[in-house]
């Protein structure tokens, strides 16, 4: 005869998973206390770590936050690794002013600058800064 498959709520889950990374049970002894499978506490476990480290679960989450943003139907998108482009020449439309001196007399003489962008409300914001170098201070 098969065995019947158990369901268990996310609240039992959390609290297994709980007994490992809060109360210093190994996997197998949670497992043995609760008469569970060990395979089943160690994917609570990994879910729940997962979930406090930001992630988002595949199945059903495991934490009231995590339970409330997939009621709103959000998730948690990392970006991919990036990486630059190596130049290869120096660009000569571009004069290099500073030559590599950073280490200016007075303030507003000059400045330095860079672009980055975020990720916010579905599309890529571009964020721009510019630094007195005098300063180091964000001028613009």
């Amino acid at each position: 005869m098969k065995r019947q498959r158990r369901k268990f709520s996310a609240e039992f889950k959390l609290e297994a998973a709980n007994l490992v990374l809060q109360q210093g049970y190994s996997i197998s002894e949670a497992a043995r206390a609760l008469d569970i499978g060990e395979t089943a506490v160690r994917r609570w476990v990994t879910q729940l770590q997962e979930e406090h480290n930001g992630g988002t679960p595949k199945s059903k989450a495991l934490t009231p936050e995590q339970q409330k943003i997939q009621e709103l139907g959000l998730t948690s998108k990392q970006p991919g690794s990036h990486t630059y482009k190596a130049a290869t020449v120096e660009r000569p439309d571009i004069p290099n002013r500073l030559e590599r001196k950073f280490d200016v007399r007075a303030p507003n003489s000059a400045w330095c600058g860079d672009i980055t962008y975020i990720w916010a409300a579905n599309c890529w914001h571009y964020l721009a800064v510019v630094i007195d170098l005098y300063s180091r201070r964000i001028v613009g």
